[in-house]
């Protein structure tokens, strides 16, 4: 993978409750806006702006799993400002509201683990293989779970 994609990839994983703006992570690797965006997306099969929202609703499933923290302040602490936006995508990725997963959490993360293993199962497959290109494998990861 192109050093600077895996240097705004730690960027975004370090920084990921800030405001990240497209321009400021082309800026940070001194390409243009554009061919920031085409990079990216050819290194790891999606746009930076899904990567880097994927990556906050992945940690705010885990923070609805393992901490008491209300939706609320689990919102502040990925970086998402918008409640009814919040909502929706996190049930669209996980079929409950934020609240309704922190209620049923006892209930959704065996299922949820037993998922992330077989497809991370199957990943490391197609790697020993060697035969799939590693943006292909992050296509196929994005289709089956927002990692």
């Amino acid at each position: 993978m192109d050093q600077r994609v895996q240097f705004i990839i730690a960027i975004m994983r370090d920084d990921f409750h800030r405001n990240l703006s497209l321009q400021k992570l082309a800026r940070t690797i001194n390409i243009s806006q554009s061919r920031f965006h085409d990079l990216f997306k050819a290194e790891t099969g999606t746009s930076p702006a899904r990567f880097l929202h994927c990556f906050r609703m992945e940690r705010a499933r885990k923070l609805c799993e393992t901490t008491p923290m209300s939706v609320k302040q689990i919102m502040n602490c990925v970086g998402i400002r918008d409640r009814s936006h919040f909502d929706r995508d996190f049930k669209n990725l996980y079929a409950l509201t934020p609240a309704q997963y922190k209620a049923n959490v006892r209930l959704v993360s065996p299922i949820r683990e037993a998922q992330t293993q077989r497809v991370v199962g199957f990943a490391i497959l197609i790697l020993l293989r060697g035969k799939e290109p590693y943006a292909t494998l992050l296509t196929y990861l994005d289709r089956c779970m927002c990692w």
